[in-house]
């Protein structure tokens, strides 16, 4: 096993779970196999479920203790120090791509630092409003319109069973554009699923 997974605790038996039902972890990986066939995926398309926990990472860090720090801290703190680790943990560093919505480009920045500091290889997406410009650190960027981000909630819902929001909606919409590029044929792609309607 490389070096760089030393300290991250990763366990052979995880698994990315077939539904919510099956699903052992507070922010677990669910797989997404009809929506990724009915956009051409040749990796596996994978929705991180961070809306199962209770209550959002950033909140959790802003009660740990830490001082008064500002939400765009906070989120990048939460994003640095705990969300790209357990990716990594839940996928046995098997991870081709991470789509992740662009609330502030200062969380998206970290979040790409650090999984790069992993692996150069994985490449974070950003989804982004019409006319945004990428955050640092983003391999790349998708712009996504109201009506694109509504009809992926829409998909996710008929096709796998996940009633998730916007936020969830513009993740999705970047993680199937960029799902079907043979690069990540049987890799993980990943979209960070931070909302539920």
């Amino acid at each position: 096993m490389p070096d760089f997974y030393f300290g991250l605790g990763i366990d052979k038996n995880l698994h990315i779970a077939d539904s919510l039902a099956d699903a052992g972890e507070p922010s677990p990986l669910v797989r997404l196999p009809k929506l990724g066939e009915r956009y051409g995926a040749v990796g596996n398309l994978i929705g991180k479920a961070e809306y199962c926990l209770p209550e959002p990472r950033s909140s959790q860090l802003l009660r740990s203790g830490e001082g008064v720090v500002s939400a765009s801290d906070c989120e990048k703190k939460a994003n640095q120090l705990s969300l790209a680790p357990e990716l990594l943990r839940q996928t046995y560093g098997k991870l081709g791509a991470v789509a992740i919505c662009c609330d502030s480009p200062e969380s998206v920045t970290a979040f790409a630092a650090l999984l790069h500091a992993y692996n150069e290889d994985i490449r974070v997406i950003a989804a982004v409003p019409l006319g945004a410009e990428a955050p640092d650190g983003a391999d790349d960027f998708v712009e996504v319109s109201d009506g694109n981000r509504e009809r992926m909630m829409r998909e996710v819902k008929s096709s796998d069973g996940l009633d998730v929001g916007p936020r969830s909606g513009a993740a999705l919409f970047a993680a199937v554009k960029i799902a079907g590029e043979k690069k990540l044929k049987g890799k993980n792609v990943v979209a960070i699923l931070a909302d539920q309607k």
